[in-house]
């Protein structure tokens, strides 16, 4: 995914968690006009942002998956040169 449509979906992102905050103040709540404009802004970004967050989890997992490959390849790597010595040692002594 490019740079700059990441960028614009952590701005999306960072705008849902802002208006999840003006819903809940008692101030917004009390002034309907605004409460009912930050309600729709909320429902129009609310997919955007299930949809995003569900990407940046997948993401996370998959760098996890990747790096816990490598770790797997270097520790099988490991436990050859292991045996490998253990061989000569056995077969050489």
């Amino acid at each position: 995914m490019k740079a700059s449509l990441i960028n614009k979906l952590d701005l999306l992102q960072d705008r849902f968690e802002e208006l999840t905050a003006l819903l809940g103040d008692a101030e917004v709540i009390s002034n309907q006009p605004q409460f009912r404009a930050y309600s729709k802004e909320y429902a129009e970004i609310e997919p955007v942002y299930q949809a995003f967050s569900a990407f940046r989890k997948v993401q996370s997992d998959l760098e996890g998956a990747q790096a816990l490959s490598l770790l797997t390849v270097g520790l099988e790597h490991i436990h050859r040169c292991q045996l490998t010595q253990a061989q000569h040692k056995v077969l050489g002594a």
